[in-house]
């Protein structure tokens, strides 16, 4: 079990393992970054469980890591391999059959 702390644009393409949990990550980064990462982490892990609001939510902070730049749902992971899937309307949470 491990944490990692950093860049996670920077960290994704060089991290593989079982299971990555993204909560409260993906919906932070740009649309394009976004996408990257979550690409990365589906080729290199056998699971992935994300979890984040659902669509756009504004955030404005002043901690500029705080701010939502992109909203998920569901289409969002349309064309991965989708276990499981659910939500209260507010924020959902996805499982994902990675390619690792």
């Amino acid at each position: 079990h491990e944490v990692l702390e950093g860049d996670i644009v920077k960290l994704a393409p060089d991290i593989s393992g079982e299971l990555v949990i993204a909560g409260d990550i993906l919906e932070h980064l740009e649309e394009a970054d976004m996408k990257d990462v979550l690409f990365s982490l589906v080729a290199n892990f056998k699971w992935v469980i994300v979890n984040s609001p659902l669509d756009f939510q504004p955030q404005e902070h002043e901690d500029s890591w705080e701010i939502h730049r992109c909203g998920l749902n569901f289409k969002t992971f349309n064309t991965l391999d989708i276990q499981d899937y659910n939500s209260d309307g507010v924020m959902f949470n996805i499982l994902i059959k990675g390619n690792r």
